[in-house]
């Protein structure tokens, strides 16, 4: 109501808002608590994807070789878990150098609430129909990422420049 269409980045409404109305410690505090709450964010998710690559995937294949470590494994864990949290905030701003910068922070995250939302019918399934198999819960994943991949995904790098919009609009084999 207040802002032309277009004229303030959908992103920063709510720091366009104190501005607008001439409350400029208003908006201060807004920024820091903005800052802030991104801030947790990022260390909370990094934390915690770090933790769950960790236990799932690479502390597996170290026990099935563990005669050639010591039996303290906490240290070999800790350099781990830093090293991947170093590299998923590498690919994070990786993404954003090469992609996110063409789009709004909206738009990131429509893609990711909807890579995330892949996971419901399998886990509500798997919970309420008893008939349910493990191969066809892995099967509609399957499927729902690739179109995930293909509608949401491939369309971001287009819209980057990073593929041609013709593998969009006429398909991968042309």
């Amino acid at each position: 109501i207040l802002f032309r269409e277009g004229s303030v980045d959908p992103d920063t409404y709510v720091l366009a808002l104190p501005i607008y109305g001439q409350q400029s410690w208003l908006a201060v505090l807004v920024y820091i608590g903005g800052l802030s709450a991104a801030t947790s964010m990022v260390i909370f998710e990094v934390v915690a994807m770090s933790t769950m690559v960790s236990n799932d995937l690479i502390l597996p294949m170290l026990l099935r070789f563990r005669s050639s470590f010591r039996d303290d494994l906490s240290g070999v864990i800790l350099f781990l878990r830093r090293g991947i949290i170093l590299g998923l905030l590498m690919l994070g701003y990786l993404y954003y150098r090469l992609i996110g910068e063409s789009h709004t922070l909206v738009s990131i995250g429509m893609i990711s609430f909807a890579a995330v939302a892949q996971f419901a019918p399998s886990i509500l399934l798997g919970i309420y129909w008893t008939q349910a198999s493990r191969r066809g819960a892995m099967g509609g994943l399957l499927a729902g990422f690739l179109v995930w991949g293909h509608t949401l995904l491939l369309s971001s790098f287009a819209q980057s420049g990073w593929i041609a919009h013709r593998f969009l609009s006429e398909g991968p084999w042309g």
